[in-house]
């Protein structure tokens, strides 16, 4: 009988061990899950969400003392416009200037879908009333400032000028602006046409607003 009883309690102490130590692995776990249950978005004490702020632009209040604070162009989501900021260097006319390129190069910039009187003689193109106001108005806008450009169909005319819509640093759509403001008419030509209404209801606005050359 001895044997036997010395069998049983070798099970016995045996099966302790093994209960102990599967005890003290469980435990050894709760750690590892607390800390999973931290860094978890939906834990109690997980990441707080940060709201970003960049794209809400507001219109009514702009930097450029020159824009009128009571016409209001639509604003620009900047980030799914193209390109970098780059800065003006002089304008030509009222709906013609020019940039340094990411390249370092000056560049000539139409901007498409207006039209601005002619501000000088220029080949078979002669000075036109409100030339002279209009170019002045926008050298006021784009003194010192950088633009974004937005792009349509065609990239280029066939001055070899850059045909863009573009964009002031606090989002004011400089194209509708100017026209919204009488300074500009609609001139819209296919294939670009991509904001030809919003064009057409900003001339709308400044013909019943008497802004600018509809005064």
């Amino acid at each position: 009988m001895f044997p036997q009883k010395k069998i049983l309690f070798s099970i016995i102490y045996l099966s302790l061990i093994l209960f102990t130590s599967c005890n003290n692995n469980r435990v050894n776990q709760f750690p590892q899950l607390n800390k999973s249950a931290e860094s978890s978005p939906s834990g109690d004490n997980g990441p707080k969400r940060v709201d970003d702020n960049r794209n809400q632009i507001s219109t009514d209040t702009v930097k450029n003392s020159s824009i009128k604070p009571g016409i209001v162009t639509k604003p620009a989501d900047l980030d799914t416009v193209k390109g970098d900021y780059v800065s003006v260097t002089r304008v030509i006319d009222g709906d013609t200037f020019v940039i340094f390129n990411i390249y370092g190069n000056e560049e000539k910039v139409r901007l498409i879908g207006v039209n601005a009187p002619e501000s000088r003689n220029s080949g078979k193109k002669k000075k036109e009333e409100f030339g002279e106001e209009s170019k002045k108005y926008l050298t006021d806008l784009l003194k010192n400032a950088r633009v974004k450009l937005e792009f349509d169909v065609q990239r280029v005319d066939k001055y070899g000028r850059t045909l863009a819509y573009v964009y002031l640093e606090n989002g004011t759509f400089l194209n509708e602006y100017l026209v919204k403001s009488g300074y500009c008419q609609v001139a819209t030509f296919p294939p670009n046409v991509k904001h030809r209404e919003l064009f057409v209801e900003a001339e709308r606005y400044a013909r019943e607003h008497k802004t600018g050359l509809w005064k």
